[in-house]
């Protein structure tokens, strides 16, 4: 004898729930069941509903089979919460400030060829440079005829024969925070000019926009941009471009 299930063909609505975030991001929940062959049909992203007054739009649907023959319908709509809870300003939730070591070719390194800090440059404190094929026994870094870099013969003193790389010390600063308005990723891979509220660099040094990411939730967008200290020689504007705006933080 088959069974009749009343009140299934529309969907039966199961559970809900609502949530306002301390960014004033309102987050409902739905979970529908409905019976394999019905006519319920799931809302699409973007879909919008009002719950208590507010417009909420749907940012997520899943389905899952259940037992029975019936399927369950997760909706999730977000949007901007109504009333004294949603913040209208920009909210600058952290930022934080890191440093690390890098490999970098020793022929990158500050005082490779000039020294700026000693009274003699790397290639002098090995013993000097020296041409590819002119012998030399003295010579301690090796050069092709264009002048690039080969590396330290065995010759090479203060036990730099076969060093090739050098640990680089860098800074990484990143500060997070919210918005209602579209970030901007025209910075990323840019030299930052004007950047007040910045940690203090070196004389020399500058940052550049490493990355922006951001999602979404409602109408807020939570935001996170890093940026990356140069050496004291600062980003190559021939590389990166002359310098921008730091991008925005509201």
């Amino acid at each position: 004898m088959s069974a009749t299930y009343i009140g299934y063909a529309d969907g039966l609505l199961t559970e809900t729930s609502y949530s306002v975030s301390r960014d004033g991001v309102a987050k409902y929940i739905e979970k529908i069941v409905a019976k394999v062959g019905s006519s319920y049909t799931a809302p699409s992203i973007g879909d919008a509903k009002t719950i208590d007054s507010q417009s909420l739009s749907v940012v997520n649907v899943s389905i899952s089979a259940q037992s029975g023959n019936f399927t369950e319908y997760s909706i999730q709509y977000e949007g901007r919460a109504s009333g004294s809870t949603a913040p209208t300003a920009t909210t600058v939730v952290q930022s934080s400030l890191t440093g690390a070591t890098g490999e970098e070719p020793i022929a990158s390194n500050y005082n490779f060829i000039v020294s700026h800090d000693n009274s003699n440059s790397i290639v002098e404190f090995s013993g000097g440079a020296v041409t590819q094929g002119n012998a030399s026994t003295t010579g301690g870094a090796l050069f092709s005829t264009d002048g690039e870099f080969i590396g330290f013969t065995k010759y090479a003193k203060r036990n730099l024969f076969g060093v090739q790389s050098y640990l680089n010390p860098n800074i990484s600063f990143s500060r997070s925070f919210t918005t209602q308005t579209r970030p901007d990723l025209s910075a990323v891979g840019k030299i930052m000019s004007g950047t007040s509220g910045f940690p203090t660099l070196q004389t020399g040094k500058n940052w550049l926009c490493a990355s922006i990411t951001y999602r979404k939730q409602g109408t807020t967008y939570s935001v996170t941009q890093e940026f990356r200290a140069s050496d004291r020689n600062g980003w190559n504007t021939y590389i990166y471009g002359p310098a921008v705006s730091v991008p925005s933080a509201t």
